[in-house]
């Protein structure tokens, strides 16, 4: 069947697919309430201003020019978090066909544009876009430089990043990643205080891979045709079953329960972030996360974590500026680091914990033994249970006191005499004996009330739990699992879907993080609403109506009980 231009063109437009002759699409336009909601949500972020702040920081010397923007920075925030919100994917063609015809008069006059798009066409509106958002992200871009071509040259990605000005990218990557974590921030402003205050600051902090597009680029026998990928920035993130996946490293700080054995009653929501090449400067980035929910004034309480963090990084990078934060580090150890780890004035660290000197040697080695099989998990567990009373108890971050020191001793040992023996017939307790003192006592031994121990010294293997023990394993369990349901909750295809690389056609670094900092932000706002439904009692039911029974046929020739007696045949006679 033939069809003319006319026809085609028609049709094409009822199916939705090009503008209607008045300029109109059919498709549902977003709700205003829903528009004026989201620009509120990133009004009070304050990411307008300082980005507007910074914009005048940058050019003070020099005056501004070129011809004025036709959309700004506030309304390219709104409408990409709009979109997310909805569980659309933000693409500059998406937001272009907003602005064109899916916003109701109210919510165009709230975002400030104009009534109409004028004889703008869709092209016209969707080369504006992409000016406003590369406008809106050069001033917090810490990877500058666009290749032109899909596949560039290696020659051609080491002139982009030769070109960089180390000072500048740095300080470009303080404000993404501010501008990252406001927007995390904003969530949780949305949370009542009396609600969010009743978390104590528990952590988890894991990373995930973000893929983006554009394949991988060649990592062995560089050559200089080598042909890279246009997302050159990004690596490879190494995957459980061995494969590889081109993209960036999402780190991830999320709130975690006060207590393995109470639910949670605060919503548990992602608290900071920070995205970075796959396996690069993995121990700066998990520490920004923590800065910045700091500096935002949150608590701080134990850090759950995995080896990727406590075991692989070093305690300078990672460990003392975590505690120096405030967080006690929870974590497990690779294969043969267990026992003992550190020693300092006889003072023996074993599995993260300062014990005395005399342990027994069953208990130290006890986390290798169950490794490698030797011992039952039940036996590991006791002899778990059995190193408390050989722990140095911590009087503050320095000073530590002997288990058989003080008003409230765990072991009874030679060196240690008590004046009053705290097994007398007022005051029985038993005490673990210390059957094999040092004969040669070190410091720890022979120090008066205390002995001081530097947190440096056993900085990369010191627990705030005793390791392995129940209230480690539970706590431990819970918050790693509760990370990883996070991770599947917003990567999962139906809502914000972070894994769909998709969602993220615009090339650099800097808009990959806008777009997955806005996207775990409507992650979080999608929590909280399930938080408060839960928390809301469903409305008492309406008792249902009696349903009535089936008669019974044979009820219609059951005799009246009230009629009068029935006269017997032959009564009258008589």
């Amino acid at each position: 069947m033939t069809r003319t231009p006319v026809e085609i063109d028609a049709q094409l437009a009822r199916l939705g697919l090009i503008p209607r002759a008045d300029g109109t699409m059919p498709q549902t336009k977003f709700d205003s309430a829903l528009v004026q909601g989201v620009c509120q949500f990133i009004d009070d972020t304050g990411i307008v201003e300082q980005v507007a702040a910074w914009r005048r920081e940058d050019r003070i010397d020099r005056k501004p020019g070129g011809r004025p923007a036709f959309y700004d920075d506030r309304q390219m925030l709104v409408l990409t978090q709009l979109l997310l919100r909805c569980g659309e994917a933000p693409q500059i063609v998406e937001i272009a066909r907003t602005i064109g015809y899916r916003l109701t008069a109210d919510s165009r006059e709230r975002l400030g544009l104009p009534p109409t798009n004028g004889r703008a066409s869709e092209v016209a509106i969707y080369h504006r876009v992409r000016n406003a958002l590369d406008r809106c992200t050069s001033v917090f871009d810490p990877a500058p430089g666009r290749a032109s071509s899909p596949r560039p040259a290696r020659t051609r990605v080491e002139q982009i990043k030769a070109a960089r000005d180390p000072e500048q990218c740095e300080r470009s990557r303080l404000r993404a990643h501010w501008v990252a974590n406001q927007l995390l921030e904003g969530t949780l402003a949305l949370v009542p205080d009396a609600v969010l205050g009743r978390w104590t600051g528990n952590l988890t902090l894991d990373a995930t891979v973000v893929p983006i597009f554009g394949g991988g680029s060649p990592t062995k026998n560089p050559k200089p045709d080598d042909s890279m990928s246009p997302e050159f920035d990004g690596g490879y993130h190494p995957n459980h079953d061995g494969s590889k996946t081109w993209g960036y490293d999402l780190h991830i700080a999320m709130m975690g329960q006060n207590h393995y054995d109470r639910p949670a009653d605060f919503p548990l929501l992602a608290a900071a972030i920070s995205l970075d090449e796959p396996s690069r400067r993995v121990a700066e980035n998990a520490i920004a996360c923590l800065s910045s929910i700091r500096d935002r004034g949150h608590p701080a309480a134990l850090l759950i974590t995995d080896m990727g963090y406590f075991a692989n990084q070093k305690a300078e990078k990672f460990h003392l500026p975590a505690r120096a934060l405030g967080y006690g580090l929870v974590g497990d150890y690779k294969k043969g680091f267990t026992g003992i780890q550190a020693t300092h004035k006889g003072v023996i660290t074993v599995d993260g914990g300062r014990y005395c000197p005399s342990m027994p040697a069953p208990l130290v080695t006890a986390t290798a033994d169950f490794r490698e099989g030797r011992i039952s998990e039940e036996v590991y567990a006791k002899r778990i249970a059995q190193r408390v009373a050989h722990r140095f108890r911590a009087k503050d971050g320095v000073a530590h006191v002997c288990p058989a020191q003080g008003s409230s001793p765990t072991a009874s040992c030679s060196l240690r005499p008590r004046p009053d023996p705290l097994t007398s017939a007022e005051n029985r307790t038993t005490l673990t004996l210390i059957v094999d003192p040092p004969e040669d006592p070190p410091p720890c031994c022979t120090n008066r009330s205390s002995v001081s121990l530097p947190i440096e010294y056993d900085a990369k293997f010191f627990q705030a739990l005793p390791y392995a023990s129940e209230e480690w394993r539970r706590t431990y369990r819970l918050l790693r699992s509760t990370m990883e349901g996070f991770n599947g909750y917003t990567k999962e295809g139906k809502h914000e879907a972070l894994a769909a690389k998709t969602n993220r056609r615009r090339r650099g670094f800097v808009n990959n993080l806008l777009v997955v900092a806005m996207t775990v932000a409507a992650t979080n706002l999608r929590k909280i609403a399930s938080f408060f439904k839960a928390q809301t009692p469903p409305p008492e039911d309406n008792p249902a109506p009696k349903r009535r029974g089936r008669r019974d046929p044979l009820a219609i020739h059951r005799p009246d009980p009230h009629a009068p007696p029935r006269t017997m045949p032959g009564a009258a006679a008589a």
